[in-house]
């Protein structure tokens, strides 16, 4: 692909910035809401902390820095036309993109290994414990030969955002399709195992139909990764990529922070318990039942704790 000179405006009153800058901000503040509220209902009111916990929080970390550079991306032409901008912007917008593909691969693979971690404290059967091992082996089995494609896809390095240079360069659409396929096969995975452990729980109904709703968001972590590359298939090699591709991250961030939903919301119900009782209660309580329901029951081999 030859580097995009710049001939003169295009049409200069066109900009796509803010849509990008407010798909990255409101999954994000969604995403970070849950995370924080699971926090403090681990750390300071029921005061337990695990391995998924720490996780969760440099999963965390790592989606609130590909918001960052999602955004960052619009000082450097994204959501622009290609012909309003210089070349060293775009040389500064490739630097962005790059850095970005790294951190998303990343953050969904931290984000996975913590709902493993989250199945393996919750889950007492060997069955279960199995199944998520396996899951979690497989995460990682095709994460790093994938992290390794994105890091190592142009030789030398450099040229991922200097396309001046002399370089070798391997084509990614068979690269994001895999990746695409794998995530999509973890998050059915994944989701598909918890289901039956939820249906026999002995809880009221309203709250089995919460917590049934907040793993279901993992089917949608599914959708956004099918528009996601669909849409980069699309744009792929398009002449005026700062302009068409700049909802390929809106859909990276809402599948990585849904995905942070999913794993956070689950363990926030103390802190819920203590600012909104009442609407926990309504939740909670069966209908024509003042109390909110008895004592919760487990399936035999599970230590399942929603709270």
């Amino acid at each position: 692909m030859t580097t995009p000179t710049w001939s003169g405006p295009a049409v200069a009153t066109e900009s796509r910035t803010g849509s990008i800058i407010t798909g990255n901000l409101i999954p994000q503040f969604v995403a970070s809401t849950f995370v924080i509220a699971r926090i403090i209902s681990k750390a300071w009111i029921r005061r337990v902390w695990g391995h998924d916990d720490t996780m969760l929080c440099i999963a965390w970390t790592t989606s609130i820095a590909l918001t960052i550079l999602s955004c960052v991306q619009t000082m450097y032409g994204a959501g622009i036309h290609v012909d309003e901008l210089p070349i060293s912007a775009l040389e500064a917008n490739r630097k962005v993109q790059y850095a970005s593909l790294l951190l998303y691969n990343l953050t969904l693979a931290l984000t996975k290994i913590t709902i493993c971690l989250f199945y393996l404290n919750i889950f007492a059967d060997p069955l279960n414990r199995r199944l998520t091992i396996a899951a979690l082996i497989f995460i990682l089995s095709y994460t790093i030969p994938l992290e390794c494609v994105s890091i190592f896809q142009c030789n030398p390095i450099a040229a991922n955002w200097d396309k001046q240079l002399a370089a070798t360069c391997i084509p990614m659409m068979p690269h994001f399709w895999v990746s695409a396929a794998c995530n999509m096969a973890a998050d059915a995975w994944l989701v598909v195992q918890v289901i039956p452990n939820i249906l026999p729980l002995q809880i009221p109904r309203r709250q089995k139909a919460v917590l049934l709703a907040v793993v279901s968001l993992g089917w949608l972590v599914i959708v956004a990764s099918v528009i996601r590359v669909v849409r980069i298939q699309l744009v792929n090699d398009h002449r005026d990529f700062t302009w068409a591709s700049y909802d390929v991250t809106i859909w990276s961030a809402v599948e990585v922070d849904v995905g942070l939903v999913c794993v956070a919301a689950p363990s926030t119900k103390p802190l819920f318990k203590k600012i909104a009782p009442e609407f926990l209660r309504s939740l909670t309580a069966e209908p024509g039942d003042a109390d909110g329901g008895g004592a919760t029951r487990y399936p035999l081999g599970t230590r399942f704790e929603f709270t």
